[in-house]
């Protein structure tokens, strides 16, 4: 008898279980559609201990896992609220979250964020939500352990990095002299990465930084002039913390970024003055992009032309410095060819400030990649001009903007278009066109741009500081 009933208890426990393990089994309603689901049932542990959603198991639908909003928040600690008219489902714990039923975004404390898959609404009348961001928003660690079904949640341990989140607590704008400036402020130092986006709407220059929470009140700034669209600003994404910085503009336009010494201070300003505050009376810049028409240069990968990626950001750069009030001149607007000699002769004759060669460099071996700056070194023949601090500072505003190896700088005394030419000269390499790498970046319309953007930047300090006096254009 005893026997019996031990064999019964075994039966039972195993029809309990594979009961248990397919609750969901069959038909369930999604979005107010139905769905077959046939997939085993997940569960969580918290801390170690089973957690219960009360009959709503955690669910995998195309391919996420997503849990019940309501159960899990509210065993957490968090409060939660459901706005049926909106279909929105607000919780609240230290910050506000807010889900929306059929997106795949949330707001956390206003700012906009993505997510995995968006939020669901299951059997008409429960809420599930992309369950690692979930648990990380609440502050614990998640750990997938797939063949058991399990959601292993953790209380999160002090994360070192996270205490060195920062905090953007200003983001303004001021306008003078024809000068529009957006600031951005925190309570500790601002390190970012940049970035270009050009599409059919315009331009959009961002600005992704790191480590950084955004805690400002306004999200966007509108500026409608000068080709100057908009500013805004978001929170990118929270672990680790990133804060984006957009502006938007019609077209390119030329600007320059200055932080303050401790880095807590983050300002971008645009020449976007009238007419006669931006004519173009500063100094002359001669572009040369190298080689031309019967001169293709060197031919890299795909059969590209290092006469033709010259000649675009050529294009590019004399767009940025006519805008940006200078004056320029060029070696050649169209696939041309024009002489060796020819190229410094005209910039003598005209008077030119300052020439910048464009080129590409190849090589042999496809491993070969990167950029490099040439100059003409300093004193060689009894040559006055400093041409290695001109180089230097194109050097260092370059490689801010793209991200190439970094070969340095290179002194060529032998090169033509710097022997030649009477005013400080730079002849720069952009990249490889014989290196895979490098090849896709120069054919890229975004990164001649960015190209492009730093010899202007560089250009701009070089003038700037020849002007105040902190740099002389000759050795002494």
């Amino acid at each position: 008898m005893r026997k019996a009933i031990a064999i019964l208890s075994i039966l039972l426990f195993v029809l309990a279980f594979n009961a248990t393990s397919y609750a969901l089994s069959g038909n369930i309603v999604v979005d107010g559609k139905v769905v077959n689901y046939n997939v085993p049932d997940v569960s969580i542990t918290v801390d170690g201990n089973p957690f219960n959603t009360y009959g709503n198991p955690p669910l995998i639908l195309d391919g996420n896992t997503i849990v019940p909003l309501r159960s899990i928040a509210q065993g957490l600690g968090a409060s939660v609220n459901w706005d049926g008219t909106t279909q929105m489902i607000t919780i609240t714990k230290e910050k506000v979250f807010k889900f929306f039923i059929g997106k795949n975004y949330a707001t956390v404390d206003g700012n906009q964020v993505q997510l995995p898959a968006p939020a669901r609404l299951i059997n008409y009348d429960t809420s599930y939500v992309p369950m690692r961001f979930l648990f990380e928003s609440l502050g614990y660690d998640v750990k997938w352990i797939g063949d058991k079904y399990l959601i292993q949640v953790t209380s999160k341990t002090p994360d070192p990095q996270t205490s060195n989140n920062v905090n953007i607590t200003s983001f303004s704008s001021t306008y003078a002299n024809g000068v529009y400036t957006v600031t951005l402020k925190a309570d500790g130092p601002l390190v970012y990465q940049k970035g270009i986006l050009t599409d059919s709407s315009g331009v959009r220059v961002y600005f992704d930084f790191d480590n950084a929470i955004n805690a400002v009140t306004n999200k966007q700034i509108s500026i409608n002039q000068g080709g100057l669209n908009m500013a805004y600003i978001g929170q990118n994404q929270l672990q680790p913390a990133i804060t984006r910085f957009v502006v938007s503009m019609s077209s390119s336009l030329p600007y320059t970024i200055t932080q303050s010494q401790d880095k807590k201070e983050f300002d971008i300003s645009f020449n976007i003055g009238s007419p006669s505050q931006t004519s173009n009376n500063g100094p002359l810049i001669y572009i040369d992009p190298g080689h031309g028409g019967s001169d293709p240069g060197a031919i890299g990968i795909g059969g590209i032309h290092e006469a033709d990626i010259a000649l675009a950001i050529g294009l590019k750069l004399k767009t940025l410095l006519d805008n940006g009030g200078f004056r320029t001149m060029m070696s050649r607007t169209t696939d041309t060819y024009v002489g060796l000699y020819d190229r410094p002769d005209q910039a003598n004759s005209a008077g030119a400030d300052a020439f910048v060669s464009i080129h590409c460099d190849a090589f042999d071996s496809p491993s070969a990649n990167g950029t490099t700056v040439l100059y003409y070194p300093n004193g060689y023949n009894g040559d006055t001009r400093d041409d290695k601090t001109f180089a230097q500072i194109i050097h260092d505003n370059l490689m801010q903007e793209i991200n190439t190896t970094d070969r340095g700088l290179s002194e060529r005394p032998n090169l033509v278009v710097l022997n030649q030419t009477k005013m400080v000269a730079v002849l720069v390499e952009t990249g490889f066109v014989t290196s895979p790498t490098d090849a896709q970046l120069l054919t890229d319309d975004n990164f001649q741009w960015k190209v492009a953007q730093g010899i202007y930047n560089g250009i701009v300090q070089y003038f700037n500081e020849l002007k105040s006096g902190a740099i002389k254009s000759t050795i002494s």
